[in-house]
Parts: structure tokens; sequence; C-alpha cells
């Protein structure tokens, strides 16, 4: 076997032991959700798929089309990009759900701390991120997975 095959066959088990000791560290770290902001997905995929975007989506701005640019090109972007695009949908998709269930999740714990506060303009919000470790472990999960904590 020559030294370029045996590189070769080394960098791709390195790859797959890379992947399967992170998977494997993903799988048994505490359920957490992993939600990102949008200006980080638009950090992360500038770095993943600035070439793609270049390619394929170059006339697209951000927040008018982008998205449905890079679905539609998804076939023919690197894994990269693919893996980096699938990944910062799923979590915007999570904190946008997140965000959207808070109030529900935390209605026990906005009673109970947060009665003398009015409804709106986030004075509920304000209350719950003061109360702080009194706060319910749902509604804790919720504010954290909303991106508010």
């Amino acid at each position: 076997m020559t030294s370029h095959n045996q590189s070769a066959l080394t960098n791709s088990a390195t790859a797959f032991a890379v992947f399967f000791l992170v998977a494997g560290m993903l799988a048994i770290a505490p359920a957490r959700a992993q939600t990102i902001s949008y200006a980080q997905s638009v950090d992360e995929l500038a770095k993943a798929c600035g070439a793609d975007i270049g390619k394929f989506c170059k006339n697209t701005n951000i927040g008018s089309g982008m998205g449905a640019c890079m679905e539609k090109n998804l076939s023919k972007v690197s894994e990269q990009c693919k893996a980096t695009f699938v990944a910062t949908q799923a979590s915007l998709a999570k904190r946008a759900a997140a965000q959207a269930a808070t109030e529900q999740l935390c209605a026990n714990d906005i009673k109970r701390f947060c009665k003398e506060y009015d409804p709106g303009n986030g004075r509920y919000l304000r209350c719950l991120l003061k109360t702080g470790s009194r706060v319910s472990a749902p509604c804790t999960q919720a504010l954290t997975d909303a991106g508010w904590r």
C-alpha cells in the first residue's frame, strides 16, 4: 500500500473516530437544547456556506429568500454547508418554539413570583429572570431554550 493510500485511510479513520466520539458525547450530554440566535446562524452559515452562497444564491438578500434559495440548492452545496444549514435551521426552529411555549411552561412560576407585575412589555420575563434559581426546572429550561437566559 502506498503512503498516499495509508494517509487517506488514516484521515478517514480519524474522521470516523471524531464523528463517533462527538456523537457519543452528545448522546450522554444532559438534555439541554442548543439554540442559536439569528445573528449566530448568519455567522455560522457565512463560514460554512460562503462559497456555496456565492455560487448558488449570490443575488439573494439574507433577509428575504436566502433560506428558500439554500433549500432549493441543498443537493448541490458542500456537505459542510448542508450540515450547517440543517443544524442552524433546526436550532432556530427550536428557539422559536421555546419562545412561543415559555408563557405556558412558566404559567405557575408567573402566578407564584410575578403577581404584582402587569403583563406586557417583557415584565413577566424580567420578573422570571430576576427570580433566578427559584423558578421551576421546566420554566428555566424554556427560558434557556428561548435564548433569554
